[in-house]
């Protein structure tokens, strides 16, 4: 499986929620990343006909303005 991270755009801080300022999370904080953050491989053929796996995240989307950097992260189920 491989799961989606929010990060600023050095790549250097991991996001997790959007409020306003800066400090530790208050009432009423939202999530910065949105839809399924996690998915399985789906086994499919590429152009040359060999058999790829490939990770869709079809309905990923962040919820601030900003540069930021999307970190996938493969592991074994």
């Amino acid at each position: 499986m491989c799961s989606c991270v929010l990060r600023t755009d050095d790549g250097s801080t991991s996001i997790s929620i959007a409020q306003p300022g800066v400090g530790a999370a208050t009432p009423g904080a939202t999530s910065v990343l949105l839809g399924s953050l996690v998915r399985t491989a789906h086994r499919v053929r590429d152009l040359e006909g060999n058999l790829i796996s490939v990770f869709v995240f079809e309905d990923v989307s962040v919820r601030e303005r900003g540069r930021f950097t999307l970190e996938f992260r493969l592991d074994e189920a």
